[in-house]
């Protein structure tokens, strides 16, 4: 199965089970005047902002993941009860190691990242989050650590590029307007194949936000 293939696949059965919840809630008001979470308000607009630790590597098999910590701003617009879109900005760096030349070296790439996820909210507590992101690279650099000495070496213009990818999320909304979350991301770009470095990569995302700011409620 492709990468877009899954991608889809997933999106699908994200889809059904939002279609699902709907009816469900839809056959609980007309047949008993109530439903889950009926007399609930919630915020159409929220901004959320936080840590967010990851730990990504590349999809070649000579490199290992670093944990590196970055930062994401996030505004969801609630279409509904259940469903959200949401979109900002990711601050999300990578960094791996790999042998070289009797060496450890370490590459650390920088990117800013614009997400665009479709939300899930079937339980006050429980939202998964399906979606893509664009990530613009802005710098990499290459750590070599010698015996007595570090050596660093700024990468050129093209050997990493801008990338796309797909986000699946789960978070728990705990309290205090504080909430946690666990991501699997994957991102590729095309390489020329003579060239060792790859644009692709994947991995497991942790962290939390606080909802720094809620428009009025409706629901």
């Amino acid at each position: 199965m492709s990468f877009k293939q899954f991608y889809w696949l997933i999106f699908g059965l994200l889809f059904g089970l939002q279609l699902n919840w709907a009816q469900g809630g839809d056959l609980l008001i007309q047949q008993y005047s109530k439903g889950p979470g009926l007399n609930q308000k919630h915020s159409k607009w929220i901004l959320e902002v936080g840590p967010e630790v990851s730990r990504l590597n590349t999809t070649l098999e000579t490199t290992s993941p670093t944990i590196t910590i970055g930062a994401i701003a996030h505004l969801e617009y609630r279409l509904s009860k259940t469903t959200g879109l949401v979109s900002g900005i990711n601050y999300s760096p990578l960094k791996y190691s790999y042998v070289w030349a009797d060496s450890i070296a370490f590459d650390a790439l920088k990117f800013v990242g614009i997400p665009i996820y479709l939300r899930m909210h079937p339980t006050d507590q429980i939202n998964i989050s399906l979606g893509g992101h664009y990530n613009y690279f802005f710098k990499g650099e290459q750590i070599i650590k010698w015996e007595d000495s570090n050596s660093k070496k700024i990468y050129d213009k093209g050997i990493f590029r801008n990338t796309y990818g797909l986000t699946i999320q789960v978070r728990y909304n705990w309290i205090w307007n504080l909430s946690f979350f666990a991501n699997y991301r994957w991102a590729k770009r095309s390489s020329p194949l003579l060239q060792r470095q790859t644009n692709n990569s994947s991995g497991l995302q942790v962290g939390c936000v606080y909802s720094l700011w809620r428009s009025k409620k409706k629901y």
